[in-house]
């Protein structure tokens, strides 16, 4: 049966470090917002690296509704905390980070005070998560060229430059690319082959370098993979990137999708889930949790 509305309980997580503290300092104006949609709202600060997790985690079954602040490492934290407790509080989001790749990805406003009044009032739609060798992640995961900028790049950069930082640091880092031999079974498809880069996403990832080939759809149960092969030649690596950035599919670039993508690596390699550092080698599995998360989104106007 459903709650009254002053019988709904919202814990309210922020990462007050997060872009540029912007959410801490609106947090008396976040906790109105709530509270005048009905809400008996808790806050919960975190304190460093994986507290959303152990907060979402411990305490996501006594709430309706779980809100997070904070850029997609937050996002990361709190739905993987909330997946792994078997809590079905309703996830809202609202994106103070630097990039909030996630967020461009499915329209959540920029804007803290708005995003608020979305994640209070907006609809509850299940959409996909996915679990990479066991860990939960959100909506990428990623690894090669560029997916070590997102944990390398000192805070203070991102807050200042957004964006740019990432990129920057990414210029940085294509002087030391190198292969990464990989067999990916995606699906019932082998594919095997030199790599640079790799993606499978449940949204147009990182820093939007790639544009994902066809309207992102969160609830079907499928990721987009996408495959950069390692070039040869000055030539062959302007062809890559622009098949990246116009969402093609070339010699130098698979795209497919997928619900279950097998790896197998002889080496260690870092990857990133949702901007956060993780190594794997050997052979593992990376699944879609196919409408795993009841997602608050912002109710959607009439045409």
């Amino acid at each position: 049966m459903k709650k009254p509305a002053a019988d709904k309980r919202l814990l309210l997580i922020l990462n007050p470090h997060a872009g540029m503290m912007r959410a801490a300092r609106q947090m008396a104006k976040l906790v109105d917002i709530f509270q005048k949609a009905g809400y008996r709202v808790t806050v919960y600060l975190t304190e460093g690296p994986g507290d959303g997790t152990a907060a979402a985690r411990r305490w996501g079954k006594e709430y309706d509704r779980v809100v997070c602040v904070g850029g997609d490492g937050t996002l990361n934290e709190v739905m993987r905390g909330l997946l792994e407790s078997g809590a079905r509080a309703e996830l809202g989001y609202l994106p103070a980070g630097s990039t909030n790749d996630f967020a461009n990805s499915v329209g959540l406003k920029a804007d803290l005070l708005k995003a608020a009044r979305d994640a209070a009032g907006g609809e509850v739609v299940p959409i996909d998560a996915g679990r990479f060798n066991g860990r939960i992640f959100a909506y990428v995961a990623a690894f090669g060229a560029f997916t070590e900028v997102s944990y390398r790049t000192p805070q203070t950069a991102k807050n200042v430059l957004g964006r740019m930082a990432f990129l920057l640091e990414g210029v940085k880092e294509l002087q030391d690319i190198r292969p990464i031999h990989m067999a990916l079974k995606c699906d019932e498809e082998q594919i095997e082959s030199d790599f640079i880069f790799g993606t499978v996403s449940n949204s147009a990832p990182m820093a939007g370098l790639i544009t994902p080939t066809v309207e992102t759809d969160l609830s079907d149960g499928s990721f987009e993979v996408t495959l950069a092969r390692f070039p040869t030649t000055p030539q062959e690596s302007a062809l890559l990137v622009a098949a990246l950035r116009l969402g093609e599919e070339s010699p130098l670039v698979v795209r497919r999708q997928a619900r279950r993508v097998e790896v197998r690596c002889d080496e260690a390699v870092s990857w990133s889930l949702d901007g956060e550092q993780e190594k794997a080698e050997g052979s593992f599995v990376i699944e879609n949790l196919e409408r795993s998360v009841p997602f608050v989104m912002p109710v959607k106007k009439a045409e």
